[in-house]
């Protein structure tokens, strides 16, 4: 993901409408779909201003893993193109990616809303794996976390077609309040 098209993911996940980022900036919102879609690349102070009309801002941090926000544009990705296996890779590669990490980075890369993913499961998965990694660090939680609706009925969620029960003993506490069955041990980082 290019950081122009990360523009697009954080208007999406703020749900600001493309023509308010148009307003707020003065660019034409025909220019603005192709920044986003990562056909052109903006000057950093273009970029910062169009994030900045989001609510956000361009900022350096001490790790190359990938946060929610980046993560859910690639699971977004995934979904839409019918790669379910793709896009269960991509949360475990978060779900490492938090638990390699230490407490402030780990609040960091969970720090920026996700935008939508298009999957209510993908949706409650990204919001119990990050509550389940900060609290392993007594680390504060993001707003978005608990804003994130749990499922209407227990769902597994194993990556794998073949896996169709999971034990509830078995299954963290943050999933089980978000209604995601995954077995503990698919966390565990190999």
């Amino acid at each position: 993901m290019s950081i122009a098209e990360i523009a697009g993911s954080v208007r999406r996940s703020r749900r600001i409408p493309q023509t308010i980022i148009a307003s707020r900036t003065g660019e034409a919102a025909s220019n603005l779909s192709v920044i986003e879609s990562g056909r052109r690349s903006p000057r950093a102070d273009k970029l910062d201003r169009i994030l900045r009309a989001s609510d956000a801002r361009l900022a350096a941090i001490p790790t190359t893993r990938p946060g929610a926000l980046e993560v859910s544009a690639g699971i977004r990705r995934a979904l839409r193109g019918s790669d379910d296996a793709e896009a269960f890779r991509i949360w475990l590669a978060y779900n490492d990616a938090l638990g390699a990490e230490d407490a402030v980075n780990r609040v960091v890369l969970a720090a920026f809303p996700p935008e939508p993913t298009g999957s209510r499961l993908f949706d409650a998965a990204l919001a119990a794996v990050t509550e389940h990694h900060l609290r392993e660090t007594s680390s504060p939680i993001p707003l978005w976390v608990s804003a994130t609706e749990p499922l209407d009925v227990p769902t597994v969620f194993t990556g794998s077609r073949y896996v169709t029960t999971v034990d509830p003993k078995d299954v963290p506490d943050a999933f089980l309040r978000k209604r995601v069955l995954i077995p503990r041990d698919t966390l565990r980082s190999v």
